[in-house]
């Protein structure tokens, strides 16, 4: 058990980077993932991929099937319009079957409902950090439109909040354990995690994932020990291959060719 091996985890790990930190960044007033058709006809959400890449500064790119009815033409028109004054720039005709719709970032204005250690925070600047890969620095505001986006209560707020933001003992234990190992991120080891009892703020008891002291990876063959320093960023910038559309498209068509060359 534990949070690795949660539905949340699961979840989590099908969808890239900008689609959970920057997809919200359009989301105006009590607009949810329902809205934009996260996990119906969302493909996918890009940071890269399109004829924009070089001349927009902050793009961000929506991709969706296509589907002929009032309401996929309803969301259209939505989506052709400045969201939350971030600048809509055009609809892309990918093919019969595909759209993308093209944002570029360009929102300034401080929010609203900041906090007062961060009067100056906004959508430009809480997309900037997500390129830098430091999540655990955005805005408290954008921390909490991102929860309201996606959270539903069929999974765990605690798990969920952890997966986005934490710098759990879990999360710090997989990231010694990827940058010790020689095979990295394929790694095949898992992390050990047990749940604990804790008690809030206002007394309720509730079970929480934490991290084993005893992790059977340090005995790997593969495992070189080393200690990771105490205040590294756990998080990393994302990956602009994985952000970039149509890659893993490109990448099972070339092993593809690579078949038929071998079957030749």
């Amino acid at each position: 058990m534990g949070l690795i091996k949660s539905k949340e985890y699961e979840i989590y790990k099908k969808h890239n980077r900008s689609t959970w930190f920057c997809l919200p960044l359009l989301g105006e007033s009590k607009k949810t993932y329902r809205d934009f058709s996260f996990g119906e006809r969302l493909k996918g959400t890009y940071l890269r991929g399109f004829k924009y890449d070089c001349t927009l500064e902050r793009p961000l790119y929506l991709v969706y099937n296509f589907e002929d009815s009032e309401k996929f033409k309803s969301m259209e028109e939505y989506l052709m319009l400045d969201l939350c004054e971030n600048q809509f720039i055009d609809l892309i005709d990918i093919d019969e079957k595909s759209i993308c719709i093209v944002y570029n970032i360009t929102n300034t204005t401080p929010y609203p409902d900041n906090s007062k250690k961060e009067p100056h925070d906004s959508w430009v600047s809480d997309y900037d950090k997500v390129l830098e890969g430091k999540y655990y620095w955005l805005s408290t505001r954008h921390k909490l439109k991102v929860l309201d986006f996606f959270y539903d209560r069929q999974c765990s707020y605690d798990n969920f909040l952890k997966l986005l933001f934490g710098r759990s003992q879990i999360l710090w234990e997989m990231r010694r354990k990827n940058l010790g190992c020689r095979y990295g991120d394929s790694c095949k080891c898992n992390i050990q995690t047990k749940l604990e009892e804790s008690v809030g703020d206002n007394g309720e008891k509730r079970m929480v994932p934490r991290a084993m002291k005893n992790q059977l990876y340090l005995d790997c063959k593969d495992y070189e020990k080393w200690e990771m320093p105490v205040n590294i960023e756990l998080e990393s910038q994302p990956d602009l291959i994985l952000e970039t559309y149509n890659f893993k498209e490109k990448e099972n068509e070339d092993s593809s060719q690579v078949e038929i060359m071998h079957s030749k």
